[in-house]
């Protein structure tokens, strides 16, 4: 993906006054994208990472019950 759309969501993130913003793409970013993204509050989540994130996801899902001492406060990802 490249910078440009970058921009543009970052302006639709200003102008909605949201404190930050997550854009996936299915592949890459290009390094101009990344470079672009450094300073400012976008996370940047490309075709490889998603996938982890789904595998991850679902080893989660098949994992034992939870102990009632920490029944929901387990997250699988927080936004930095």
């Amino acid at each position: 993906m490249g910078v440009q759309i970058l921009r543009e969501m970052y302006g639709v993130m200003i102008a909605n006054n949201a404190s930050k913003m997550i854009i996936v793409t299915l592949g890459d970013f290009t390094s101009e994208a990344v470079a672009f993204s450094l300073d400012k509050r976008l996370w940047l989540v490309n075709g490889s990472e998603l996938v982890h994130m789904i595998e991850d996801g679902r080893s989660f899902q098949n994992k034992p019950s939870i102990s009632p001492q920490t029944q929901g406060r387990r997250r699988i990802y927080d936004l930095p």
